[in-house]
């Protein structure tokens, strides 16, 4: 699956760059995180896709994390600045 950024730059798809941008964002918060599942469950939604936007990224991994209760790493990691979440 190729990634498509804001400037129309192109990479391939990365879970490893999404988990460590993931735990970066809970560092701190004291919450427990179980990057299994959010792997698991983020690759269940984008199965089959040939491209997603950065935007698409962030929209699945904000609900993933809310639905797991994870507030505070949710909050952190909306709060990241465009030039942090450029792993993806």
């Amino acid at each position: 699956m190729t990634v498509v950024k804001k400037q129309g730059q192109k990479e391939e798809y990365s879970p490893e760059k999404l988990m460590r941008s993931i735990k970066r964002a809970s560092e701190g918060t004291g919450e427990v995180i179980d990057t299994n599942t959010i792997s698991v469950e983020f690759y269940r939604i984008v199965e089959g896709k040939a491209f997603i936007t950065t935007r698409q990224i962030d929209v699945i991994v904000c609900g993933l994390l809310y639905t797991q209760g994870l507030f505070k790493t949710l909050a952190a990691f909306m709060s990241y600045d465009e030039k942090d979440k450029s792993v993806f």
